[in-house]
């Protein structure tokens, strides 16, 4: 039995990313991302999203995502954060999850993310519609190795990284 899947290509900064707004189960995932791979060569990952469609769970969560492998992806994050922005704008039952700077084109998104035991929290600046600016707090690498501090403290690295978003297609298929 074919069951439609609903997705969306994107591009942030070339990392061509697919995100799939429908319920895939977790071991479909994998042969869903393959299939989408196969049907578009420019995607190079797939991810899977499910809203917090009235507002925020309890966590303050707005969104999670799943890559199909199960790991972090920082383009996918972003992607994610403006996914989620622009259904925002579509539909009435999204909340407006307003600006913490007075910005009113800045929004903060946090989501729950695959390879992540954090929760990830993605900064956008929308500089025209389908069009935006952003960063995440990447979470610890698990090869990241801790690093002794002038004073003996132990640090490690936390990247922020910018990156704009432009365009995206609407796919409805079957599976």
């Amino acid at each position: 039995m074919n069951k439609q899947i609903r997705y969306r290509i994107l591009d942030p900064n070339g990392n061509i990313t697919a995100l799939v707004e429908s319920a895939v189960p977790v071991e479909k995932q994998p042969s869903s991302a393959e299939w989408i791979m196969q049907q578009h060569p420019e995607v190079e990952q797939v991810g899977f999203v499910r809203f917090s469609d009235i507002s925020p769970d309890s966590d303050g969560i707005h969104a999670e995502l799943r890559m199909a492998g199960g790991e972090f992806c920082g383009n996918a994050s972003l992607s994610t954060a403006a996914l989620y922005i622009y259904r925002q704008r579509e539909s009435s039952s999204f909340p407006d999850i307003g600006s913490q700077t007075g910005d009113r084109n800045e929004k903060t998104v946090r989501l729950r993310v695959s390879g992540s035991s954090r929760t990830v929290e993605v900064r956008l600046h929308e500089e025209s519609p389908l069009c935006f600016k952003g960063s995440v707090l990447m979470p610890p690498s698990s090869c990241l190795r801790p690093s002794k501090s002038p004073g003996g403290l132990l640090s490690a690295k936390i990247c922020t990284r910018n990156f704009r978003l432009s365009g995206w297609k609407e796919s409805p298929t079957s599976l």
